[in-house]
């Protein structure tokens, strides 16, 4: 008897976990079955440093970035470009921060800033997440891809 308490007393308690916060740029919600306390733990730090990379990426030029999270993405971002037709273009961030929609104050761009905008689209390949490959003023947009890798890690 002395021994079943003791087993039950060291094994590491499980169960249903849920949070809600705001990260990458959208209410979040998370539910898992039967996580212990690291686990938990180690969910919460990750999505936290997942955020904090996509985060500082918003507005900057690609060529700047240096970061694993973010080459990680881009490479996956290329590689399902690839197999769905070319669906996802990382390098619209330059489109996208004019409208402002991740600030408090979102507009609609006029139309010579949004022709200029979109000439920094570029058609350059991903190069495994090599951002020293992408021509000067392109920025990048993690938004389509950032949510989906979160999951995915």
């Amino acid at each position: 008897m002395l021994a079943s308490v003791f087993f039950v007393g060291c094994t590491a308690v499980k169960k249903d976990y849920s949070d809600s916060f705001f990260g990458f740029d959208t209410y979040v919600s998370i539910t898992a079955e039967n996580l212990g306390e690291n686990e938990q733990n180690s969910l919460k730090k990750l999505l936290t440093e997942l955020d904090k990379s996509f985060s500082s990426a918003y507005g900057v030029n690609a060529n700047t970035l240096n970061d694993a999270y973010l080459s990680e993405c881009a490479s996956a971002a290329a590689e399902f470009s690839g197999v769905y037709g070319d669906t996802v273009n990382l390098t619209i961030g330059a489109v996208t921060e004019l409208w402002g929609i991740s600030t408090d104050s979102p507009c609609v761009p006029d139309n010579s800033s949004l022709e200029a905008a979109m000439l920094t689209i570029s058609d350059t390949s991903y190069n495994n997440g090599d951002f020293q490959s992408y021509p000067d003023g392109v920025k990048l947009d993690f938004g389509a891809a950032a949510k989906g890798f979160a999951c995915d890690k």
